[in-house]
């Protein structure tokens, strides 16, 4: 049965979201493609964190489209996931060039036009910023574990602005006004500290680069958390090379010369080129970041010098004890839930090998504890047992409110005094996709519901009528009927969240509502007409074709 209700969709939806451009202008097409780009896009691997099911997607596409914000790019759209992409390589970038400029670069020597290549650079990072800048204004964002897509605005002062003024401070626009020696050094120190801001990117990076990891399909939170603690690590550490050459800088910025024991002035080091500065920082911050070089105070040492070596011995050190710790506290912790899950998982294989079942049930019977779950495990009937009454009813009425935001119609004939009941008596199922709901000819035993999923219609001969998702409701006719046995094959077509009512609770809570009666004997009536005539026309489908390769065997043997 379930090789022959597998599902082969011929079922074309109704509406496409975005519509399809059924003329050939240039405006339209430029449409289609601009919301192909910009509404959420199914196969995100982060989709299926927030949504359930297809229709569920299908309904957040078309809350955005008819949305008043319908320009505003969705935060699980494509073009979302290519920005994603190319703003983690672009901060990369910007924020070690940034700490470089606002470093190494002399004020007094870009007269003699010694940073040509490097103020081109810093100039082009300033303008993609401010392109990025743009692109960020119209994207929506998750908040709260809740998608919300809306127009965002600069001047709002929250934690998702600090992107935007980091961006906007930081690109202010240098090297155009202090060109040569027009600007005086109490502004050039004002557009290095805004330039700094740059800095604060680095945690909007790492959150950047841990969700790129999983549009890649890395779900291992130990690679990503090793990802991107080398990040950080590597970024410290370029930050401590910069501040080491910067303080006794910025020191002479306020005292007039540098003083006579600087470290930067050993080896003629601000003679040097930029790049040879910034090796000499980087390997001494190294040193003293990881403790391979502490050097003795000495009455000769600046005080300077001793705090900044001081602090970046304490930073290494701290590195290394949360390193530790972390991985300690990941190897022997991570996630208790997910590894009972991981026992129970391989329990369950284990039973499955025992019993010989065979590779494609075993599959099916893993992905079915996947959805269910969650690769998390809990043991439903002990937490249900701890429950409080009161807490039990705020459960009860957050499923009466998620069955009717999924619009289940006959719930909004009845009150939630009237409903809660119900709710209690309800079974919970997850069906895989090609599992067999119900079969036709058998007798009506539940009234099903579907939470979340999608589910196929068949006739008897196995023709596909139509398909059902969140919100529907079937079975119903043969509990309607007495002495009626179902009469189409409900078939999953992908991960389906059902509830299913028993017969008796069905007679006993729903029927004797005359509204919802009226309402189920009509959806009965419908169902009942569109299965019959699809079934007529297929059956007629059949004996014409059967009859015409009949007549075409006997051409040939003619």
């Amino acid at each position: 049965m379930v090789g022959r209700f597998k599902h082969r969709c011929t079922i074309r939806h109704k509406e496409h979201i975005p519509p399809k451009t059924t003329t050939d202008d240039f405006w339209d097409r430029c449409r289609y493609r601009w919301f192909s780009w910009t509404l959420l896009l199914e196969s995100n691997p982060l989709s299926s964190r927030y949504f359930r099911s297809e229709r569920s997607m299908y309904n957040e596409k078309k809350r955005h489209y008819y949305s008043k914000n319908f320009f505003t790019i969705h935060p699980l759209s494509r073009m979302a996931a290519y920005h994603d992409t190319l703003r983690c390589l672009f901060y990369f970038v910007a924020i070690a060039v940034k700490c470089v400029d606002v470093t190494f670069i002399q004020r007094l020597l870009l007269s003699t036009n010694t940073y040509p290549t490097f103020t081109v650079l810093v100039n082009l990072i300033d303008t993609i910023s401010w392109l990025n800048v743009l692109v960020l204004m119209f994207r929506g964002h998750i908040h709260q574990d809740r998608i919300v897509i809306e127009f965002r605005r600069i001047v709002r002062l929250n934690a998702t602005s600090v992107v935007f003024w980091a961006e906007i401070l930081s690109s202010a626009p240098k090297y155009f006004v202090c060109s040569k020696k027009i600007c005086s050094e109490s502004i050039w120190v004002v557009f290095n500290a805004l330039s700094a801001l740059k800095l604060l990117l680095v945690f909007q990076l790492l959150t950047l680069i841990g969700r790129n990891l999983e549009y890649q399909g890395v779900k291992t939170k130990l690679a990503v958390f090793l990802i991107q603690l080398a990040y950080a690590v590597l970024a410290l550490n370029h930050i401590l090379a910069c501040v080491v050459f910067a303080v006794p800088m910025y020191r002479s910025y306020f005292t007039g010369q540098l003083h006579k024991d600087a470290w930067v002035l050993e080896n003629n080091l601000l003679e040097k080129p930029l790049y040879t500065q910034y090796f000499f920082s980087f390997f001494k911050a190294s040193s003293q970041m990881f403790g391979v070089e502490i050097s003795a105070y000495k009455s000769y040492i600046t005080w300077e010098s001793t705090l900044i070596n001081m602090f970046n011995y304490t930073v290494g050190k701290t590195i290394h004890i949360v390193i530790c710790v972390t991985l300690l506290h990941t190897l022997h912790n991570r996630n208790i839930q997910e590894m009972k899950y991981q026992q129970m998982i391989g329990q369950l294989s284990n039973w499955m090998k025992n019993k010989e079942l065979p590779t494609k049930i075993q599959q099916r019977v893993i992905d079915y504890h996947d959805y269910y779950y969650r690769k998390r495990y809990f043991n439903q009937i002990d937490i249900n047992r701890l429950l409080s009454t009161s807490l039990k009813l705020k459960i009860t009425e957050n499923t009466l409110r998620v069955l009717r935001e999924t619009n289940v119609t006959i719930f909004g004939k009845l009150t939630d005094e009237a409903i809660q009941p119900i709710l209690q008596n309800f079974i919970l199922e997850v069906y895989c996709p090609n599992d067999v709901v119900v079969s036709c000819g058998t007798r009506g035993r539940f009234l099903y519901f579907l939470a979340s999923g999608t589910v196929a219609v068949y006739t008897y001969s196995g023709k596909e009528v139509c398909h059902l998702q969140d919100g529907a409701y079937f079975g119903e006719l043969s509990l309607l009927l007495k002495e009626t046995h179902v009469t189409a094959t409900i078939t999953a077509i992908e991960m389906s969240k059902i509830y299913k009512l028993k017969k008796e609770h069905f007679e006993r809570f729903i029927l004797s509502n005359r509204d919802i009666y009226d309402v189920l004997i009509q959806e009965a009536e419908a169902r009942l007409s569109q299965i019959l005539t699809v079934e007529e026309a297929y059956q007629k489908l059949l004996f014409t074709k059967l009859y015409s390769r009949n007549d075409l065997i006997q051409e040939n043997i003619s």
